[in-house]
């Protein structure tokens, strides 16, 4: 007998790639900051990549400008020198975009960056606890109860704006859902596809 937890475990899986499985090692940087190891970067990648989420989820925005973020004093400990390497590192990993522009001088970043959907998602998965529950939580609100706002989501489940957002726009990527984004911030779902209410079926 397919449980509701069980059946939840098996959308999230399907449509997020999700886990069960702990997050690898959890271990101190070189700094007092803990991290969970995330495949194929470096510490110092990852506490950048994790840094920056962070500050997408208070500033409830994704550009990032890295003079702001990680000055000459930073709370990472890191020098401006390998934040720059971990910039070029993350971009390569397609975990952030990066805007090149003149001026700055030779020890100025040189640069803002974007989180990426995937960057996101890595980080979400590593560090937001209980995500996989977030995200059953918003697809039920949505199949089940016919909330179509972000901002009602937000509501309902007492979660950052930033995170509901990024969750309706994996879905719509995925092809589950369709969004209307407006000025403002305000996002509408106005189509739940068969594939998310065939997933919410319980067996």
């Amino acid at each position: 007998m397919i449980t509701y937890e069980g059946n939840f475990s098996r959308i999230l899986s399907s449509i997020f790639g999700a886990t069960d499985k702990p997050p690898l090692g959890s271990a101190p940087a070189h700094t007092i900051s803990i991290y969970n190891e995330i495949g194929g970067i470096t510490k110092a990648d990852n506490l950048v990549l994790k840094e920056s989420c962070e500050y997408c989820l208070q500033s409830e925005d994704f550009f990032i400008d890295p003079e702001q973020l990680f000055p000459d004093v930073n709370t990472l400990g890191f020098k401006r020198s390998e934040i720059k390497d971990c910039i070029e590192i993350l971009e390569q990993h397609g975990y952030i975009t990066v805007s090149h522009f003149i001026g700055g001088g030779l020890e100025g970043y040189g640069c803002r960056y974007q989180i990426t959907e995937y960057g996101f998602e890595t980080y979400a998965a590593a560090y937001i606890a209980n995500y996989s529950g977030i995200v059953a939580n918003v697809i039920s609100e949505v199949v089940n109860n016919q909330m179509n706002s972000n901002l009602d989501l937000q509501t309902k489940t007492a979660q950052p704006i930033t995170l509901i957002n990024h969750i309706l726009t994996t879905l719509e990527s995925r092809g589950h859902v369709n969004l209307v984004k407006y000025l403002g911030g305000n996002i509408h779902v106005y189509n739940v596809a068969a594939s998310l209410r065939r997933l919410l079926a319980v067996s």
